[in-house]
């Protein structure tokens, strides 16, 4: 083998490429280490451009993704395929209402009877939306 081989693991804690002649057996498969079936997920902000890859992520990992955002019409186009229909489902959360929030949290385990594992990508859209985030003020987090 020539060249270099990108490898992730403990034997490469400090570089980000490993000796070419390393034994291809001792890098770390992690697809087994993140095996969430039958878990249920929930990701607030989950139509945000992180918030998707991550919902993307959970589902190719097993999950059952409830991505909790405010814009259906986008989770439609995103996730309106076939191949996960019955593993994602969309949740109507604004962040910026504790009292949604609470009704969401309530629907969700009405449906799924558990959550496992929540992820906060939302971010409300107040009048600080746009400022630099050194520059929001501390109660709009």
């Amino acid at each position: 083998m020539t060249g270099q081989l990108l490898a992730f693991g403990p034997q490469c804690r400090t570089h980000f490429f490993c000796d070419p002649i390393m034994d291809i057996e001792k890098l770390i498969d992690y697809r087994g280490m993140f095996d969430f079936t039958r878990k249920v997920v929930v990701v607030s902000g989950g139509m945000g451009l992180i918030g998707v890859e991550i919902c993307r992520a959970f589902l190719q990992h097993g999950a059952t993704v409830v991505v909790a955002d405010i814009d259906k019409q986008l989770f439609e186009m995103k996730f309106g395929v076939k191949e996960w229909q019955d593993k994602v489902d969309f949740l109507h959360l604004d962040i910026s209402d504790p009292e949604n929030i609470e009704k969401g949290i309530l629907e969700t385990l009405k449906k799924y009877e558990k959550i496992d594992v929540w992820v906060n990508c939302g971010f409300p859209k107040t009048a600080d939306w746009e400022d630099f985030i050194d520059d929001i003020d501390f109660d709009d987090w």
